[in-house]
């Protein structure tokens, strides 16, 4: 299963039917999910890494994002149009 910070249950389902469809998650996606998502998955991490990375004054906010996604074919549609689902 692929991993994220941000979990949605319907999300992770698209990913649990794909891989059991054999599709295999690409190690570059892996790799990436291991060292980003720890670093800036979520609003904490982020602003630690930006003030590590010497920025100051930081301030960072956590939004909803509409991604057009109303139905359950939108999601699919959504999900495999990501690039670790690409050729």
């Amino acid at each position: 299963m692929i991993r994220s910070a941000v979990r949605s249950a319907v999300r992770d389902l698209v990913d649990e039917v794909a891989v059991g469809c054999g599709f295999a998650v690409p190690a570059w996606y892996r790799r990436l999910e291991a060292v980003a998502v720890p670093r800036v998955g979520s609003r904490t991490a982020m602003r630690a890494a930006a003030l590590d990375a010497g920025f100051t004054g930081i301030s960072v906010e956590e939004r909803t994002v509409d991604v057009g996604v109303g139905t359950a074919a939108d999601l699919v549609d959504y999900r495999f149009g990501q690039g670790h689902y690409a050729a």
